[in-house]
């Protein structure tokens, strides 16, 4: 039995959760839209995956750069060998986004028009970078299929609110996955770790 003169235990501190579309990184995993609806749109991920690989890999080791490697990496991801190669970043970039814009741009822009015009809009994230999702609450489904993240991701304390798939992703170098809650379920299918 608990004495009652002794103060209750301190309630645990509750976290505090950012909206994916506050978090730069997703932003930009997103630049061409996020997926609505119980069915992926194949196209708009195509778009966003080309965009963000292209982004990603300029980031990459410097041995992504060598041609058999990024081949080899493009064959496990099942995707475009010009995807993992860091010489044809902006061969890829210029081949999606308007003349006049550049990857910059198009950030500041969807940034703008997802939370407000009046936000401060954060850098583009470095490619240097690992890539933080940590305490991240995704409310759309999260399509990240062959998708690279050569310098690691942290998903610490983030929650997924709907489907996830990870499908033939690399993570590189450390990646975390602590605390994460999957809601409507993971594909890791292939991932590469």
């Amino acid at each position: 039995m608990r004495d009652e003169t002794e103060a209750p235990a301190p309630a645990a501190p509750q976290r505090e959760l950012k909206p994916a579309n506050e978090n730069p990184w997703y932003v930009l995993m997103t630049l061409y839209g996020e997926q609505k609806g119980d069915e992926i749109d194949w196209d708009l991920h195509e778009k966003n995956r080309q965009v963000w690989n292209a982004w990603a890999v300029r980031g990459a080791p410097q041995r992504w750069d060598h041609k058999e490697f990024s081949r080899e990496v493009a064959n496990l991801l099942e995707v475009p060998s010009a995807e993992c190669n860091q010489s044809k970043w902006n061969d890829l970039i210029n081949a999606h986004l308007k003349q006049s814009e550049r990857v910059q741009d198009a950030f500041k822009r969807v940034y703008r028009e997802r939370n407000g015009s009046d936000v401060q809009v954060p850098e583009l994230p470095s490619a240097l970078d690992k890539v933080n999702f940590s305490d991240v609450i995704f409310e759309e489904t999260v399509c990240a299929k062959q998708m690279v993240f050569p310098r690691g991701v942290d998903f610490t304390d983030a929650i997924f609110g709907k489907r996830t798939i990870f499908e033939r992703t690399l993570f590189g170098a450390q990646s975390y996955f602590l605390g994460v809650e999957f809601e409507d379920g993971v594909n890791l299918e292939n991932s590469i770790h």
